[in-house]
């Protein structure tokens, strides 16, 4: 499945835990979600590796492109609070429903870059800035209780060996 498709498991009931989550913007209220991180992550901004145009931190250039995103990074993340640093706007972002589309209209042409989670950094694909560093944590459905049962469980894990849980 997608990881789009992770968050209807959960409510479904097709599965009991998911993780890396980030924390939505707003709370959610299918989800609920730990209060210790499981890991940290970090947003890019990234292309194909054929674009020679293109290179790290090039901020100048960065204005210019067509940039893809899921209409769930845009809307439901801080992500728009990088925008100003990267020097991108949100006139510039196109939105798809999922990551699969973001990453078909990248390799189509239709966008010059794509803004997702450093997991989808895959080969051939090059980061053209690297930003919002997040912790994530692990989600399960609002009503399940074992929630609280890992979340303390993680918690005693980080008391009794500091270096278990990066931080």
């Amino acid at each position: 499945d997608t990881w789009e498709d992770t968050k209807n498991m959960l409510i479904n009931g097709k599965a009991d835990v998911r993780m890396p989550s980030s924390l939505p913007a707003i709370a959610s209220t299918t989800l609920s979600y730990g209060t210790q991180p499981i890991m940290e992550n970090s947003r890019v901004l990234m292309t194909l590796d054929s674009r020679t145009d293109l290179y790290y931190k090039d901020y100048d250039h960065f204005s210019s492109l067509k940039i893809g995103i899921t209409y769930s990074m845009l809307n439901n993340t801080q992500v728009k609070d990088c925008f100003e640093d990267l020097k991108v706007s949100e006139d510039q972002m196109i939105t798809y429903p999922s990551y699969d589309e973001v990453r078909t209209a990248l390799d189509n042409g239709e966008v010059d870059a794509i803004i997702s989670s450093i997991m989808d950094l895959k080969d051939g694909l090059k980061t053209l800035a690297r930003f919002d560093s997040v912790f994530s944590y692990i989600s399960m459905s609002i009503d399940n209780p074992y929630l609280d049962i890992l979340d303390n469980a993680l918690e005693e894990l980080k008391v009794s060996d500091p270096a278990f849980i990066p931080l």
